[in-house]
């Protein structure tokens, strides 16, 4: 039986979304931007873990300067949140004048590489810009609690080609299947993963994903990182940088241990140059208890 509070909540996040879909993508980013910089000012436990995810990263910084960047951390998240529709509608009039490319030969001359990407300034920049120029790509999400907002986002994000795979054994077989026939995916590799591997970050022991070091090796695919950065309301720079080969001695698990540590130092660069554009607000390092 379907459940009513999830009706109401599907019906007013559309209607919401909806609305935003119709304004200019600036316009969206602006009000975005100021409704984070509300709920940054928030007393809540996002902005709570945020700040001790910063203060652990950048132990030497004070309590000014790691307030700052969770306040613009904050409106980044709520920004890259409700851009998505307005972002996902750019089409061949108005893509460029949003969006600009460096080194996107990188993917483009081998597109079954498999991409490293990061919770970094408008992380659905990517998936729209793959999809724009019509390239196949497999990705992982996670799916929303509420199973009506689940299909309206899937709605909004999809492509051309490709497929969007859930968080799963389900879709875990189903980017299997994808990059064995040959399709490229992508993979935001910045997040906490329970049954991960044991690797360092920002000088921390953490558990990191494994699947993009797996499937490199295992079919030996090249790896391009790509990282997005904000430069204004609505407007992104998305930088693909030149492919790495991972490295294969034979053995497996010391080889999945060495790329990923490889791929978490990437990261960690990327995250130092604009650590107000990175989430920070889940518990990625063990210290937080």
């Amino acid at each position: 039986m379907p459940n009513p509070k999830h009706f109401i909540e599907y019906a007013l996040g559309r209607s919401f979304l909806g609305t935003l879909s119709l304004l200019p993508l600036p316009v969206v980013s602006f009000l975005a931007g100021k409704f984070g910089a509300f709920v940054a000012t928030l007393p809540i436990k996002a902005n709570s873990t945020a700040r001790k995810n910063i203060q652990i990263a950048f132990p030497d910084m004070s309590a000014q300067e790691v307030r700052h960047i969770q306040y613009k951390a904050t409106q980044n998240f709520m920004q890259t949140i409700l851009e998505m529709p307005a972002l996902y509608k750019l089409n061949a009039k108005n893509f460029h004048k949003h969006i600009k490319i460096e080194g996107f030969e990188h993917f483009t001359d081998k597109p079954n590489r498999l991409l490293l990407s990061a919770h970094l300034g408008n992380w659905e920049v990517l998936l729209k810009t793959v999809g724009f120029h019509n390239l196949p790509l497999a990705a992982i999400y996670r799916r929303a609690n509420n199973p009506y907002i689940d299909k309206y986002i899937i709605q909004v994000r999809k492509q051309p080609y490709g497929i969007l795979a859930p968080k799963g054994r389900s879709g875990g077989r189903q980017l299997l299947k994808a990059v064995r026939e040959g399709m490229g995916a992508g993979f935001l590799n910045d997040q906490k993963m329970s049954d991960g591997i044991q690797s360092t970050f920002f000088g921390q022991n953490v558990t990191s994903a494994s699947a993009i070091a797996d499937l490199a090796l295992r079919y030996d695919r090249e790896v391009c990182p790509v990282f997005c950065k904000r430069t204004g309301n609505g407007q992104f720079i998305l930088t693909f940088y030149p492919a790495i080969t991972p490295t294969k001695t034979g053995d497996s698990k010391a080889d999945a241990h060495a790329n990923i540590q490889n791929f978490n130092n990437i990261i960690e660069e990327q995250v130092r140059a604009n650590p107000e554009q990175w989430l920070w607000h889940h518990k990625r390092f063990p210290k937080q208890g």
